[in-house]
């Protein structure tokens, strides 16, 4: 699959490895590869599908371009600047946010909606003190929140609005790319499909890229403009949404698209 030609982010022939316990036998430890050569490009204002089964490295992938995982071969590069550094690890870069699988773990309970979304703000100083409260407000309103929410603390919203909050954190950096790991698996099917439709307005409006990553092919084919397919810490097949939904050409793909029901079903 030929990627974009000016791509916001790419991964190239990227390994990354877990150290195992050590050996009482034999002494020392040993290293296992759960990604290996791992090469794609998500493009500008593209939503990025990567899809596979629990334990195939999707996460792992996430946690890398992050920063929270370190690479051990190969280039992980974000608007043209290399992010990996000496020793293999990823340079933490503020245009990179994450949106988690889980709000009721992601979002601090003692918090308001009000201090969530000033925290990233008043850390990354991209918006200036006094526009916090205006920013804050224009969050919510394009996440189909309403204004009193700002008060309200997490266990006061309902799931589908504490992941909205939970993405309106993400945009409150103004980020280029979001990385959003298993988002909507917890919701139910209606919500499930409010969020995904935000997101993919978030791409035509504010022209934000998105790495999604999820197990289920059917919220992929809902979303997504190009997919990638993982299967044992590799790409087995990656195409255009439309190519690969059509006319799959791995077995694993076609076994994904077997077992999975398209979403909305």
């Amino acid at each position: 699959m030929s990627g974009p030609a000016d791509p916001l982010l790419e991964l190239r022939e990227v390994t990354i490895s877990y150290r195992l316990g050590s050996n009482l036998l034999r002494g020392g430890s040993r290293q296992r590869d759960v990604v290996r050569d791992v090469s794609l490009a998500v493009g500008r204002n593209q939503i990025f599908g990567l899809v596979g089964e629990s334990g195939s490295g999707k996460t792992t992938i996430a946690r890398a371009v992050l920063g929270l995982a370190a690479v051990r071969r190969g280039s992980v590069i974000f608007d043209g600047r290399e992010l990996v550094g000496r020793g293999g690890v990823v340079r933490n870069e503020p245009r990179i946010q994450m949106v988690f699988q889980d709000p009721n773990n992601s979002l601090d309970p003692s918090m308001t909606v009000r201090q969530i979304l000033a925290e990233p703000m008043i850390i990354s100083r991209i918006v200036p003190r006094s526009g916090i409260e205006e920013f804050s407000a224009e969050l919510l309103a394009t996440m189909d929140l309403p204004p009193d929410a700002l008060g309200r603390r997490p266990y006061q919203l309902s799931g589908g609005q504490r992941q909205r909050v939970g993405l309106a954190r993400a945009l409150a950096t103004k980020p280029a790319l979001i990385v959003a790991d298993e988002c909507t698996s917890a919701l139910d099917v209606t919500v499930q499909a409010h969020v995904l439709n935000l997101m993919m307005g978030l791409k035509e409006s504010a022209g934000v890229s998105f790495l999604f990553i999820s197990h289920n092919l059917g919220v992929i084919r809902h979303v997504a403009d190009q997919v990638a397919v993982m299967q044992d810490g590799v790409i087995v097949e990656a195409a255009p949404a439309a190519e690969l939904f059509s006319a799959p050409r791995h077995r694993y793909t076609q076994e994904l698209l077997d077992s999975v029901p398209s979403f909305g079903q």
